[in-house]
C-alpha cells in the first residue's frame, strides 16, 4: 500500500458529466483486542455445518408455527375476542406495503412498477406464452 491511495469516482456515462479525485491519508493500523481475536479465530475454525441449512432460519420458522397455532387456538377454543375491521385493516395495510415496496423496487431499478400498465389483470405478452395459435392474450 503507499502512502497516498488515490480513488476516482465517477457515474460511468459519457460526455460531460462530473467525477472527481480523492486523496485519502494512509490508515492507522489499529490493533484488534485480544477477545476479538479470540472470537474471530474461534469462527474461523468452525466447520461448516454439513446440511447447510441456517438455524436462524429454523428458529423462525418454528416461531412463525407455534405463533399461528396459539393464535388459531386462541380464536377458536380459548376464547380471544377480535373486531370485525381487523382483517380489513391488515388487508389494506399488506396491500399497501406491497404497492408501496413495488414502487421503491421499479424506482430502484428504473423500470415501470409491476402493477402498472398491464391492464385489468396484470398480464403481460412476454410472460404468457400460449401453447397454441388459438390461445392468445387479449391483455
Amino acid at each position: 500500500m503507499t502512502a497516498q491511495e488515490r480513488v476516482a469516482t465517477s457515474d460511468g456515462r459519457d460526455g460531460n458529466h462530473l467525477s472527481a479525485t480523492i486523496t485519502l491519508p494512509p490508515a492507522k493500523a489499529v490493533p484488534m483486542p485480544p477477545v476479538l481475536q479470540a472470537a474471530a479465530d474461534k469462527r474461523d475454525t468452525r466447520p461448516p455445518r454439513v446440511d447447510g441449512r441456517d438455524p436462524r432460519y429454523l428458529a423462525l420458522r418454528n416461531f412463525a408455527i407455534s405463533m399461528s397455532i396459539f393464535n388459531i387456538l386462541g380464536y377458536t377454543i380459548l376464547g380471544f375476542e377480535q373486531p370485525w375491521a381487523w382483517p380489513f385493516f391488515a388487508l389494506a395495510i399488506g396491500l399497501g406495503l406491497e404497492i408501496v415496496i413495488a414502487l421503491i423496487a421499479a424506482w430502484a431499478s428504473r423500470s415501470m412498477p409491476a402493477f402498472a400498465g398491464h391492464g385489468a389483470w396484470g398480464c403481460t405478452r412476454s410472460s404468457y406464452r400460449p401453447t397454441s395459435p388459438r390461445s392468445r392474450s387479449t391483455c
